[in-house]
């Protein structure tokens, strides 16, 4: 068991052991973490039902302000204290040895996220989401981990269910107010693209390589793909802030890059970054942006490309493909699908909040659809290029190499 991201990344963390216990998944503790995106960092968390601790320790590794952590077996509270000093958060963590429902009416805090997550099939998720939601802050998040053939309530106090994330026999419940800034159905307000980035960018670095789990390695590994001759000519896809680009440009310094991306804030920034280098950057959509024939040696793109259905990419590839010189490269570094059932449920869950707040048409708007490997895999080939593999992963991130 291990923190998975932030600034204790990698920090190993005691297991509580015995038959009634059930850890919170890696999968689904990535997937919580994807759901709170950024409403971690300098917030209060709330982790009921503790266990190791190990959610509420990754809450403070990825930002969050306070952590309490509670739970009523003195076994686990033993573990809990073990883990919090191992990991340096005796500052900012706090371990509560008592039943939930005695913390929960003693507490006069509130809390701006909080995760429960009692055994599961033992009757207490009801009483402790309604107590719960007594002691959250406006705005507030509370996410509820339980069995997937279990159904909790449609609303506890004035916080009401927003969505439900089913992975495989467990699934996660977010309830939020009505008042929270969201849709009366449920779920985020889309972004415009650029303009979802554009109010991010401070603080955008330190997100990306803190919160995305392997993102040190993969971004080196990633620049290690690309061409390595002086002044090779190389395409980024979505270059944003250019973190891949840090780590390509000290390997070839000479390299000659034309990046495309939505955010005059995000080129802004890479401009500066390198204002030495041959950069050629160009504001748009790398869709309707011509590429040219046979341009460029390699091309590369990092989380960017998880946002698009396998239509557009098709497209997208091919022009990409006939763009690249007969022996180039393109290197693929991105979020996927961990099914086709999830696949499938991110593209519907888009078209239920489009629908909702009345967007029409093809706008680029920030929400995570991501293709499972395997179909991804099949749409670059499927756009022209030759020979596809994978080359390594970092859980949910992985990097594809497709050759012309």
């Amino acid at each position: 068991m291990r923190i998975i991201a932030g600034e204790r990344r990698g920090k190993k963390l005691l297991a509580l052991e015995g038959e009634q216990v059930r850890p919170t998944t890696n999968m689904v503790k990535e997937a919580l973490f994807n759901i709170l995106q950024f409403n971690i960092e300098g917030r209060r968390f709330l982790d009921l039902f503790a266990g190791s601790g190990q959610i509420g320790l990754e809450a403070l590794s990825r930002g969050a302000a306070e952590a309490v952590l509670v739970d009523a077996n003195r076994d686990a509270i033993k573990v809990v204290q073990k883990n919090v000093e191992a990991a340096g958060f005796t500052g900012r963590a706090r371990v509560v040895s008592s039943s939930f429902e005695g913390y929960l009416r003693g507490e006069r805090g509130c809390f701006d996220v909080a995760f429960l997550d009692p055994p599961y099939g033992a009757g207490l998720m009801d009483k402790a989401l309604a107590l719960t939601a007594e002691r959250m802050a406006p705005g507030g998040i509370i996410l509820c981990e339980h069995g997937s053939r279990e159904d909790l309530p449609e609303r506890a106090g004035a916080f009401e269910k927003r969505k439900v994330y089913r992975y495989g026999r467990t699934a996660l419940t977010s309830y939020q107010a009505a008042e929270a800034g969201e849709e009366a159905g449920g779920g985020p307000v889309l972004e415009e693209m650029s303009a979802f980035f554009a109010n991010r960018l401070e603080g955008y670095d330190q997100h990306m390589r803190q919160e995305i789990e392997g993102a040190e390695e993969f971004y080196p590994f990633t620049a290690e793909q690309l061409p390595d001759e002086p002044g090779a000519r190389v395409l980024d896809l979505g270059c944003g802030t250019g973190l891949e680009l840090e780590a390509y440009f000290a390997r070839n310094p000479q390299a000659r890059v034309t990046g495309i991306d939505l955010s005059p804030d995000m080129l802004g920034a890479l401009r500066k970054k390198f204002p030495e280098k041959d950069l050629t950057l160009l504001e748009g959509s790398y869709f309707e942006t011509p590429l040219g024939e046979a341009a460029f040696d390699g091309a590369v793109s990092v989380e960017s490309l998880h946002h698009f259905p396998a239509g557009q990419k098709r497209e997208l590839y091919a022009k990409l493909c006939r763009a690249l010189r007969p022996d180039g490269a393109f290197v693929l570094t991105d979020y996927f699908a961990e099914s086709p059932w999830h696949e499938e449920e991110y593209f519907r869950e888009l078209a239920r909040l489009k629908s909702e707040q009345g967007l029409a048409g093809e706008g680029f708007y920030h929400y995570d659809t991501p293709l499972t490997v395997e179909h991804e895999a099949a749409v670059l080939r499927e756009a022209g290029f030759s020979q596809v593999e994978v080359l390594k992963n970092w859980g949910a991130t992985y990097t594809l190499k497709a050759r012309r």
